[in-house]
């Protein structure tokens, strides 16, 4: 049973020390936000959720590092309520969510409900706080 104990111990610090070195999931908790990762066609895709909100997670960094603003980034605070890349379904690991997501290309994510909604929506409020909107 100690065994036990100590192993889950470890295994805990072992997983927040690395959440803590990974920037992606780094910038996304600091912002109030759940580090997320789906399936994609060919790749995984890691994410930041705001309650219903959902962007990519190295969008997020890039735009809160004031480094880039990515095209879903931009497309979202202009309030552009379609697509203009392509759209995929995305499967969260670890469970049986799917999404309908919009990819850049550049190469940025952003969920098809979070877009459409826009910034003016009461589900996106979460969003909106961590872009500084």
């Amino acid at each position: 049973m100690k065994t036990l104990i100590l192993f889950t111990i470890v295994l805990t610090s072992t997983m927040a020390l690395a959440a803590q070195k990974n920037p992606l999931i780094r910038t996304c908790n600091s912002l109030g936000g759940e580090f997320v990762v789906a399936n994609a066609s060919s790749d995984q895709i890691s994410f930041c959720k705001f309650g219903k909100s959902l962007v990519g997670a190295l969008d997020l960094m890039l735009f809160n590092n004031k480094e880039s603003i990515t095209q879903s980034i931009n497309s979202y605070m202009k309030n552009q309520n379609s697509c203009g890349g392509q759209i995929e379904t995305m499967i969260v690991l670890g469970g049986n969510i799917n999404y309908q997501v919009c990819t850049y290309p550049d190469g940025s994510l952003i969920e098809l409900g979070t877009l459409i909604k826009g910034t003016n929506s009461a589900d996106n409020d979460k969003l909106n706080a961590a872009l500084g909107l």
